[in-house]
Formats: C-alpha cells, sequence, structure tokens
C-alpha cells in the first residue's frame, strides 16, 4: 500500500511540474510571436522608408484605411523576402498577412487579394500561386471606401 502512495504521490508531483512547464512554453511561444510582429513591422517601415515598398497611390493613409495600406505592405513583404521566383500561395500570402494584420478574417483576406488583383498590382502565376506585377505602381481605383472589416 505504502508504494502505492508513493507513487500517486510522484505522479501528483510531475504532473504539476508538466502543467509548470507547459504554460511557462506557451508563455514563450506568445513572447516570440509578438516579437516576430513587431520585427516585421519594423522592417516594412525601413523596408517603406528606403523605398522598398510601395505606399498605396490613389488612397490617402488615413485610420480607416490603414488596414488596406497594411494589407498592401505585407503582400509586398512576402514577396520581398521571396527567394525564388515561383510566386507565393495564397496560404503562405494569408499567413504574411495575419502576422501584420492579427484580426485578419479570411473572407476579408480573400476580398484583399482580388482587389489587389483587380488593381493589376498581383496577377496569378499558377493554380493557387501568385506574383507581383512588376514595374507597376501601386494605385487603385477608388473601391476600397466599404473596405471589409
Amino acid at each position: 500500500m505504502a508504494l502505492l502512495e508513493v507513487v500517486k504521490r510522484e505522479t501528483l508531483i510531475l504532473e504539476h511540474q508538466e502543467q509548470k512547464i507547459s504554460t511557462h512554453i506557451k508563455e514563450l511561444e506568445d513572447e516570440l510571436m509578438s516579437i516576430r510582429k513587431k520585427l516585421i513591422y519594423l522592417t516594412s517601415i525601413e523596408a517603406e522608408a528606403k523605398g522598398d515598398l510601395e505606399p498605396l497611390h490613389g488612397i490617402p493613409f488615413t485610420k480607416k484605411n490603414a488596414r488596406v495600406h497594411r494589407a498592401w505592405m505585407s503582400v509586398q513583404y512576402a514577396f520581398r523576402k521571396q527567394t525564388n521566383n515561383s510566386g507565393l500561395h495564397a496560404k503562405d500570402l494569408e499567413k504574411t498577412m495575419l502576422d501584420f494584420i492579427p484580426d485578419l478574417k479570411s473572407p476579408t483576406f480573400r476580398a484583399y487579394l482580388h482587389r489587389f488583383k483587380k488593381d493589376s498590382l498581383i496577377e496569378r502565376k499558377s493554380s493557387g500561386r501568385w506574383v507581383l506585377k512588376k514595374s507597376q505602381t501601386a494605385s487603385v481605383s477608388g473601391h476600397y471606401k466599404n473596405e471589409p472589416t
């Protein structure tokens, strides 16, 4: 009987330690995600300051349409860090856009992608792959007034 009590006590201790470690790992993962988002944000500001990323011409930068600008910056950022010219999968673009706009919904992402395609800023290269149009100034036709949020 004494052995059974020792095993139960040790099991409880190990389960408690496991819970503490799991909680600590979760906190570290959250901190890492926060640092990555800050790094992406600062990198995009740096790239914009250097002129590597083009702002959207045709829509003034206001608080109301800041999400459109961030979405466009994220698309450009994703293509800038791409190592080959095979285009980016929509999933990769969405992942990068989520880093820039954490509360972005999937339908809104698709709407942005469609709008950027309609404005000839990006084009479909193959099934599910997108490329940034070269020598294209980032200008829009003004249909972002009622952007989805």
